[in-house]
């Protein structure tokens, strides 16, 4: 993609602050280009690491992979946001914290999307979807979750073997943090949403 098509594209999305993608959370960001949510999973333990760390926090382990989940989570809390904070994220949204089922702490700040604010209710099951946008590495795929739809199941993993787990920063690159492409904006590099 060259830059006009690009900015063509970022154009017509709704306005994102843009994570500074590394080689120790790019399995989070890029995920979504598989159409998988990809998290830092201890080989020793089993946990869940999110934000994504090089320790385990439960055993201490050093062996961490890169893994997905279901895809699936239920909304935990959220908010409808009325107010006008940037140009082109028209009012009103939701930003919600969901759980995924995969352990009882693995939570992810993100929005709800496909669907009137007014309905997101405490509880609601949903499934993520990814929005695609523009970056000055490659594109990022931003995790949102939308109702999920009866009787449709979200795949856990890889399919072929090209996408099994691997270990975190195995490209032997070392972790260089990212600068805003947006200058007065702060990076989140940690996995979160928005």
């Amino acid at each position: 993609m060259d830059m006009v098509e690009g900015e063509e594209l970022a154009e017509e999305l709704p306005y994102r602050v843009m994570p500074a993608v590394t080689v120790d959370n790019e399995h989070f960001w890029r995920g979504g280009e598989e159409g998988e949510l990809r998290f830092l999973r201890c080989d020793r333990c089993g946990y869940w690491i999110h934000p994504p760390a090089p320790i385990c926090p439960e055993c201490l382990g050093r062996e961490v992979l890169v893994q997905a989940v279901s895809g699936e989570a239920t909304v935990l809390t959220y908010t409808v946001n009325h107010q006008l904070w940037y140009p082109n994220l028209d009012p009103p949204y939701v930003v919600a914290i969901v759980d995924l089922p995969e352990q009882d702490d693995l939570r992810l700040t993100t929005n709800i999307v496909n669907c009137d604010p007014s309905a997101v209710d405490f509880g609601m099951p949903v499934t993520v979807t990814f929005m695609e946008y523009p970056d000055s590495r490659g594109n990022v795929w931003l995790p949102m979750f939308e109702p999920a739809q009866p009787g449709r199941s979200v795949q856990a993993g890889p399919s072929d073997d090209s996408a099994k787990p691997h270990r975190s920063g195995e490209s032997g690159e070392a972790a260089q943090p990212e600068e805003s492409s947006q200058p007065g904006e702060r990076n989140q590099a940690d996995g979160g949403g928005a």
